[in-house]
């Protein structure tokens, strides 16, 4: 019974381990201001368009190579200002709940191509791309 003990303890633990549904722990995810998972623990079903936007929006700020000129993150700055818009659409046709939830998502991104619009400064501007970054790869923590 003193070995079997441990054994039963250490199976339950490990087949808690590999529980791979749509549920992701949420103290290992970014945290996005005023996003949550789906009742705490699942990830919010989204549609292709937006995750696609999404995507697009990766690719822009990776294929960005540092610049010494501002106007290069004020490009930056409007491309992806341009696919927001176009994101944001895409969540008309989602479920009200997941819509807010994508839109609670997208706020900091308007927030981040404001500032890239503004800087005057270099350091400014890449601070805000590494936020972008950051901000668009915790997308898939919460959405899918």
């Amino acid at each position: 019974m003193r070995i079997l003990l441990p054994v039963i303890i250490f199976m339950l633990f490990v087949s808690n381990c590999n529980e791979t549904d749509n549920k992701t722990n949420s103290k290992d995810i970014t945290i996005i201001e005023n996003v949550e998972l789906n009742e705490g623990t699942k990830k919010w079903k989204t549609n292709i368009e937006t995750t696609d936007g999404i995507r697009e929006m990766q690719k822009l700020i990776s294929d960005f190579e540092k610049s010494e000129k501002l106007k290069d993150y004020k490009k930056l700055g409007r491309q992806i200002k341009k696919l927001l818009k176009k994101t944001k659409k895409a969540t008309k046709n989602l479920e009200i709940a997941t819509s807010e939830q994508v839109i609670s998502y997208l706020q900091p991104l308007d927030n981040y191509t404001k500032t890239l619009k503004t800087t005057k400064s270099i350091s400014e501007a890449e601070k805000t791309v590494y936020s972008f970054e950051r901000h668009l790869n915790a997308y898939f923590e919460y959405f899918e």
